[in-house]
């Protein structure tokens, strides 16, 4: 890796340093120009060599895979597909390069600048593109040696126009469900190689159900009581707060235990630290109802247990790329009551997710990740068939 490169990667760095103090409203705006600025120059592997197809013998899985994050966990149900397949996968972590908080001490991964091996055949890059820089932090010569594929994901029907731009950068281009696969066709429709559907394969590497001695015992270390009907909500701000909809699952909350009938709300969110404004916002909208209780970084509610303590999991979500959480949850023996709209079908199938109906509404997003994206639509839940669905849930024992 040259010496420009790692500058550049330092800058990178210290420029997501700095957005984490800044205010949402002016962190958005920047953070946009800023993207621009830093992707005017992709890799062009087409320039540089022919364009080169996927071998599968020896890959290089790039992604998050000390994170928290659902991308993250996305990049390791990957590795162990090819793997199945009967490929050798190296783990590569970009967790550090893109100042993503890294909750996992993960020994078996790699770095970029570690990735020497002359058999590689191939590198499958698990980010969007607008984070396809993390390239620069790979040995010019080396990566165009392999096959670059771009794994990416999106949650709206329209993708961001600048992902054409960046598309010279990969080789073949994948996705997790067919929506994101048409999405990508639609965007480039003279892109020469494959655009193909690879999904996270979530029955690759499922969560464990567990027993009803676990549950009892996990709510015992959170002083939950053992015969409270317990709802749950597991998201990222830093996913796009109003995407999330976390306020969506008090009303749905509020809905279903309505004049104090006893019930337990759980929300986890393991990022709140980087976004102070949404935590308050949030906050405010709980109005100190001791019934709902907020887990995050200072006060961390591990997955597994997050799981152990709820009995339905309630994702009022906008739109998900995927939805990883609801196919988790279903395998740990969880109800899952969420929106229909454009999960793929291995989740829609499952027998323990419930998906309700839905209207098609414009994007409001304060944010800003979608500015640019013309008639841009996300869906709005219908709270009251979500809270009819979780009645009934939790009626029948869950």
């Amino acid at each position: 890796m040259g010496e420009i490169e790692c500058k550049e990667i330092e800058i990178d760095v210290i420029a997501r340093s700095i957005a984490r103090i800044l205010p949402w409203w002016l962190r958005a705006p920047l953070g946009n120009l800023y993207k621009s600025l830093r992707l005017l120059r992709p890799l062009d592997v087409e320039k540089a060599r022919p364009r080169k197809r996927y071998n599968g013998r020896h890959v290089a899985v790039v992604g998050l895979f000390r994170s928290a994050t659902g991308i993250g966990r996305g990049a390791e149900l990957i590795a162990r597909t090819i793997e199945q397949r009967g490929g050798t996968v190296d783990r590569v972590d970009i967790t550090a390069l893109l100042g993503v908080a890294a909750l996992s001490e993960r020994t078996d991964v790699k770095l970029p600048k570690d990735c020497i091996e002359p058999d590689t055949t191939d590198v499958i890059v698990v980010v969007n593109p607008d984070k396809s820089h993390v390239l620069a932090a790979f040995d010019r010569r080396w990566l165009l040696e392999r096959c670059i594929v771009g794994h990416w994901i999106w949650e709206l029907e329209q993708l961001p126009r600048s992902w054409r731009r960046l598309a010279c950068s990969f080789d073949e281009i994948w996705a997790p469900t067919t929506f994101v696969a048409d999405g990508i066709r639609r965007l480039l429709p003279e892109f020469p190689n494959p655009i193909e559907v690879l999904p996270y394969g979530v029955e690759s590497d499922p969560l464990p159900a567990f027993s009803n001695d676990e549950r009892r015992a996990a709510r015992m270390r959170y002083a939950i009581a053992d015969d409270t009907r317990v709802l749950g909500y597991s998201f990222s701000a830093g996913s796009n707060y109003e995407r999330k909809n976390p306020e969506a699952a008090i009303d749905v909350f509020r809905n279903v235990f309505a004049d104090g009938l006893p019930g337990f709300l759980v929300l986890r969110c393991q990022d709140f630290e980087d976004y102070p404004s949404e935590r308050s916002r949030l906050l405010s909208y709980i109005a100190g109802d001791p019934r709902i209780r907020l887990f995050e970084q200072h006060n961390r509610l591990g997955l597994f247990d997050f799981y152990r303590v709820i009995d339905v999991l309630v994702s009022p979500a906008r739109a998900e790329g995927y939805g990883l959480t609801l196919a988790e949850a279903a395998q740990a023996g969880v109800p899952v009551v969420t929106s229909s709209w454009r999960l793929p079908p291995e989740i829609l199938h499952m027998p323990l997710v419930h998906a309700v109906g839905f209207k098609l509404v414009p994007v409001k997003d304060p944010h800003g990740v979608y500015t640019g994206i013309a008639d841009a639509r996300w869906a709005d839940p219908d709270l009251d068939e979500m809270a009819a669905a979780v009645r009934k849930l939790c009626s029948a024992g869950g």
